[in-house]
């Protein structure tokens, strides 16, 4: 008889999802769905996991960690710090950043906030492990031309090895995921047979059961980051990077090269150059369209301080403008370097202009 009660208890604790610590774990669990990014914004990720047998609620301590092309440069891209309430065999759990919440319908309630996204150089190839605290792998899903090491605990994959890769980038440039689309009880066969891209847009569930429509960003464009990066983003998270965003654009090679050409001052000696060029001569870039005035190799209207007037060189009309500047207080006529407009920004101005400009 108490035989019969333990049995028919452990049976409604199932039913109930509740487990007790002691027998519990998280180590039998898929990583179900990724994606980098939702219409090229790579801030918009997130990561679906789904329990393959009940009791894996006790999700403390593990960790999920991204990788490179080579299996190399682990990056922690969330550890948990406590445990989800619903513990049902096929029960999900949702980690998802703030863009991403933003992007579905209802917006998603997620069960964490991912805040450290997997690095955007990973996503073209690279992997995501779920794993103990200790880095034991229960579960990893490569994608790309991913060519390090994929192997883990046989707990979910019986011999161990994850690999192949599946043969695709992490989608980042519309709606869709790389899913796992086999039972909640499956177990991996490996990452190439066993992951597809969703058709569509995808779709999201979190540990109390609820449904999240993945939908539409607004529109996304052309990205230039600084360093000449290109990225493809919304105009709102191009904004946040600091980047010049152009509509409906994409990335073709050299599409955020800067290009503007105009008069380089290194020192007095001026040329006609790119930007990019005049900084890495250490030069002073004058602007888009600005030349070498006189046809001469010395620019004094550009690259000579002296030339105060701007105007044909070198001359008495420079030492007039000079001192009306000064008399008037005129920034322009601090000369020394020093705080102020003082006699000594005479004298400076002065051994500049008899020096010339050469």
């Amino acid at each position: 008889m108490r035989s019969t009660m333990r049995q028919v208890l452990g049976m409604l604790l199932v039913v109930l999802g509740i487990s007790f610590p002691a027998s519990a774990g998280f180590h039998l669990m898929q990583i179900e769905q990724v994606i980098g990014g939702v219409n090229g914004d790579v801030t918009a990720q997130a990561i679906q996991l789904r329990m393959r047998t009940s009791g894996q609620n006790f999700t403390g301590g593990a960790r999920l960690r991204a990788w490179d092309a080579n299996g190399m440069n682990p990056v922690v891209v969330f550890t948990f710090s406590g445990n989800v309430v619903n513990g049902m065999a096929g029960a999900r759990i949702l980690i998802a950043s703030n863009t991403f919440v933003a992007a579905t319908t209802p917006p998603t309630i997620r069960d964490f906030n991912l805040t450290t996204p997997i690095p955007a150089a990973y996503l073209a190839a690279g992997k995501l492990t779920f794993e103990s605290s200790t880095g034991i792998i229960y579960w990893a899903v490569s994608w790309g031309g991913y060519t390090g090491p994929n192997t883990g605990n046989a707990a979910n994959d019986p011999d161990g090895q994850f690999s192949p890769a599946f043969s695709l980038p992490l989608p980042t440039t519309d709606a869709s995921a790389l899913q796992f689309p086999g039972a909640f009880s499956a177990q991996s066969s490996n990452n190439a047979a066993d992951y597809v891209i969703t058709s569509g847009t995808s779709t999201w569930g979190n540990n109390s059961g609820g449904t999240f429509q993945l939908g539409s960003l607004p529109p996304s464009g052309r990205c230039c980051l600084p360093g000449e990066v290109c990225s493809v983003l919304t105009e709102t998270a191009c904004g946040v990077a600091g980047g010049t965003w152009t509509a409906n654009e994409s990335c073709p090679e050299g599409a955020c090269t800067v290009s503007v050409v105009g008069a380089c001052c290194e020192g007095s000696t001026c040329s006609v150059t790119t930007s990019i060029n005049c900084g890495m001569l250490g030069g002073t870039f004058r602007g888009s369209g600005t030349t070498c005035a006189e046809g001469a190799p010395n620019n004094f209207i550009e690259c000579c301080r002296a030339n105060f007037d701007e105007e044909n060189g070198l001359g008495v009309p420079d030492i007039f403008a000079f001192l009306s500047a000064w008399f008037a207080q005129d920034p322009r006529a601090d000369f020394d370097g020093t705080a102020g407009i003082q006699v000594p920004d005479i004298f400076a101005f002065l051994s500049l202009w008899f020096a010339g400009c050469s």
